[in-house]
């Protein structure tokens, strides 16, 4: 009897070894087909590298959301491109591109969340972020501010600020991701990473790229985000902006 349940259970566990190296096995060849994606749409000129290609993005990205006011950086003025990014952060950003800096610098009342502090320099910004449905808040009813925000999260955010429904054939975090992607608003050089780091610490620089490029391509009668919500807030064609950078037609120098 005990041989017989030996030998049943090392049956057992060489199954359960040869699923875990299947699962490896079908995990690497995954990640190669993904890295094989991002590195066969870095097209043409051979020496321009994927590299380079992402910092062209991501300049551009932090060239406008300075130029708005979306982020401003440390108060050196660094964006700290490498860094996460918390949630209480992620409220800001959303809640200024939503042109709602004001109300936020201007709230008192009661704490929006119990572990967020009336006192706090957030707590205005996520109280706002809620009154504009952008967050909820987990299960528990806390906001937890100083976590770090994952890209789902992040995604979640910019698709509410945008009006972008989630798919309700999917659960999250696809429904917002793929919403979001059949919209044409993730760029294409991330569209096969972003899933699969959907529930990772959202990098600063990856954040930036996200908003900027979903603000740029949702057109709404020829204008899309930054036209339609900060025009007011350009300088005229050919002079300078704030940050030293000039303007022509809207576009970037």
């Amino acid at each position: 009897m005990n041989r017989q349940y030996g030998a049943r259970s090392r049956a057992q566990g060489r199954r359960r070894l040869l699923v875990v190296l299947a699962a490896a096995v079908i995990l690497a060849l995954v990640l190669g087909s993904v890295i094989s994606a991002v590195q066969a749409q870095v097209a043409g000129d051979p020496g321009q590298g994927l590299l380079d290609q992402w910092q062209a993005l991501f300049d551009e990205a932090a060239g406008y959301l300075r130029r708005y006011g979306i982020v401003t950086g440390d108060p050196d003025g660094n964006l700290r491109p490498l860094d996460t990014l918390t949630r209480a952060e992620a409220a800001k950003i959303l809640v200024v591109a939503a042109g709602r800096a004001e109300a936020a610098a201007a709230w008192t009342g009661e704490a929006p969340f119990p572990d967020v502090a009336p006192e706090a320099w957030y707590a205005g910004y996520v109280a706002t972020a809620r009154d504009l449905g952008l967050v909820g808040g987990y299960p528990d009813g806390t906001f937890r501010p100083k976590g770090l925000i994952t890209y789902a999260e992040m995604a979640a955010l910019v698709a509410r600020l945008l009006g972008v429904e989630p798919r309700p054939d999917q659960a999250w975090p696809g429904n917002y991701l793929s919403a979001l992607s059949q919209a044409g608003l993730i760029p294409p050089e991330l569209a096969p990473l972003v899933p699969l780091q959907a529930n990772q610490p959202a990098r600063r620089d990856v954040v930036m790229t996200l908003i900027h490029y979903a603000f740029r391509e949702h057109v709404i009668d020829g204008l899309n985000y930054y036209q339609r919500n900060f025009e007011a807030a350009r300088p005229p064609a050919g002079e300078p902006a704030q940050d030293g950078t000039s303007l022509e037609d809207g576009t970037v120098e």
